[in-house]
C-alpha cells in the first residue's frame, strides 16, 4: 500500500495477465480490502479477476464473489446524490461489471451459446441513469450469445426485441443544431422526430475490436483485399479504427462465408446494422440525450471531456480511443460503447432530412436526388467519438462521410436478423 497507485493498478492488470492461483489469491485480498484507500487499485483488481481461471474445484468461485460484489455496491449506491461517494464507489461497481463481462465466455461452467440456441448465458451487468442530480445504478441480467471467429475468438451478440420507437430528437434538445455549417442542411430538420416500428434483430455488444477484425480480415478475400491492421492506436482490445465503409461491408462478408462453413443451416448473415436499428439499439427504451439520461460524465464513456453537456462535468480528456467494454457500463439491454469511443457505420445513404425515411426499420439506400453526387453517396455514421464533444455523442446525433475514407476515428459494430 505505500506504493504509488499507479503502480499498484498495474500490478493487479499484470497478474490478471499472468494467471493462476497465487495471482487469483492477490487479486482477491485487493478486491476484499476495504482499508485500501484507492478505489482505482480494487477496480483494476476486479477487472483484472475477470482474466483469471477459477480453482478446478471451485469454477464459480471467481464468478460468485464479482456477482455479489457487483450487487453489494450497487445497493449501497442506488439513487444517490452525493458526488463523493458516487465517486468513491462507481468505479468499483464499474470493475466488478467488467471482470465479469470478460469472465463470460472464458471459462466453464460459463460458456456463452452459438447464437440460435435457445438460451443465453444470463451475464450480470451494470447500467445507471441520471436523473434530476440523482445518479441510479442498476444491475440488468443480459442473456448473452456468440458467434465463433477464426482463431478461438468469439463475437458476443444479445438479442434485440421487436418494437416500435420515437426515432430523432425533440426540439429543446441541446445539441441538434450541430448542423448549421452543412450547407445541405440549411433549414432541414436533420433530427425529425418519427415513429418507426422494427422487427427483432441481434447486436454485437460492442464495437469490433482489432483482435476480432485481424482474424477475420484474414480469411480469403471476397470482393476487396483488407489490411489485416489498419487502426492508427495499436492494442487487441481496442476497437478498430481507419476502416472505410466498403471494409466493413467486406469484413461481414468475410465472416459470412467463414460462419456458413462453420455452421451450416445454422448461420446467420451478418451484416452493418440500420440507423434506425442503431439508434432503436442504443436508446433501449430510452428517450433522453443519452441513454444514461440528460448528461454524459468522462468516468462513464470515452469522449472530449474537456466539454461538458447538460448538468454533467468537464473531466479528463484521453485523446485516444479505450478496450471496448473498459467503462463496464452497459444500456438496458447489455449494449456497450455507444456514446462515444469510435463512430459506428450504418448501411443507410445520407439525407439531410429523415422525414422520409423507412418506418419499419430498414435502410435507406436510395440516394437523395437534390444532393450533389459526392454527399448523396456518403454513408450514416452514429455514437461519436473519443475526440468529439458529448453534444455530437447523443442518441440521436447523425454523422457521415464518403464510403470510401478510412477515418483515424472510425470503427463499426454489426447486427444480425434471427434465425428462421
Amino acid at each position: 500500500a505505500t506504493l504509488p497507485e499507479a503502480v499498484r493498478t498495474a500490478a493487479a492488470e499484470a497478474l490478471g495477465r499472468i494467471g493462476g492461483g497465487e495471482a487469483a489469491k492477490a487479486l482477491v485480498r485487493m478486491i476484499q480490502n476495504v482499508n485500501e484507500a484507492s478505489v482505482a487499485v480494487r477496480r483494476a483488481a476486479a477487472e483484472a479477476l475477470g482474466l483469471v481461471d477459477a480453482s478446478p474445484d471451485n469454477p464459480a468461485a471467481h464468478w460468485d464473489l464479482l456477482k455479489q460484489l457487483l450487487a453489494d455496491e450497487a445497493n449501497h449506491l442506488y439513487c444517490e446524490t452525493d458526488q463523493a461517494v458516487i465517486d468513491a464507489r462507481l468505479p468499483l461497481l464499474q470493475g466488478a461489471s467488467r471482470g465479469l463481462q470478460r469472465l463470460a465466455g472464458r471459462c466453464s461452467p460459463f460458456s456463452l451459446p452459438v447464437w440460435g440456441a435457445e438460451k443465453g448465458l444470463e451475464v450480470p451487468m451494470l447500467t445507471l441513469t441520471t436523473s434530476s442530480g440523482a445518479l441510479t445504478t442498476e444491475v440488468v441480467t443480459v442473456k448473452v450469445r456468440q458467434l465463433p471467429l477464426p482463431g478461438g475468438l468469439l463475437l458476443e451478440l444479445v438479442a434485440i426485441a421487436a418494437g416500435e420507437f420515437l426515432m430523432g430528437s425533440p426540439a429543446q434538445e441541446k445539441g441538434r443544431n450541430a448542423y448549421s455549417h452543412r450547407p445541405e442542411a440549411t433549414n432541414v430538420n436533420v433530427e425529425a422526430q418519427r415513429r418507426v416500428r422494427l422487427p427483432a434483430f441481434a447486436m454485437a455488444r460492442t464495437p469490433i475490436s482489432q483482435s476480432q477484425w485481424r482474424a477475420v480480415a484474414d480469411l480469403p478475400q471476397v470482393e476487396r483485399p483488407l489490411s489485416v491492421d489498419p487502426a492508427q492506436a495499436k492494442g487487441a482490445e481496442l476497437p478498430v479504427e481507419c476502416v472505410s465503409w466498403n471494409d466493413a461491408r467486406e469484413w461481414c462478408a468475410r465472416l459470412n462465408r467463414y460462419l456458413g462453413l462453420q455452421l451450416a443451416e445454422a448461420s446467420v448473415e451478418v451484416m452493418l446494422p440500420s440507423e434506425a436499428q442503431w439508434e432503436y439499439a442504443c436508446r433501449a427504451g430510452s428517450d433522453s440525450a443519452f441513454h444514461f439520461g440528460d448528461t454524459l460524465d468522462p468516468a462513464w464513456a470515452n469522449y472530449d471531456g474537456n466539454y461538458s453537456y447538460g448538468a454533467g462535468k468537464i473531466g479528463v480528456y484521453l485523446n485516444r480511443t479505450s478496450p471496448v467494454g473498459a467503462y463496464g457500463l452497459v444500456n438496458s439491454w447489455g449494449l456497450a460503447d455507444l456514446h462515444g469511443g469510435v463512430w459506428e457505420w450504418c448501411q443507410d445513404l445520407w439525407h439531410p432530412s429523415p422525414e422520409r425515411a423507412p418506418s419499419d426499420g430498414s435502410a435507406w439506400l436510395e440516394p437523395a436526388a437534390d444532393l450533389p453526387e459526392v454527399i448523396a453517396q456518403s454513408r450514416l455514421l452514429r455514437g461519436g467519438s473519443w475526440n468529439f464533444d458529448p453534444g455530437n455523442c447523443r442518441s440521436a446525433f447523425r454523422n457521415n462521410i464518403h464510403p470510401g475514407h478510412q477515418h483515424y476515428p472510425v470503427g463499426f459494430r454489426v447486427c444480425c436478423l434471427p434465425q428462421d
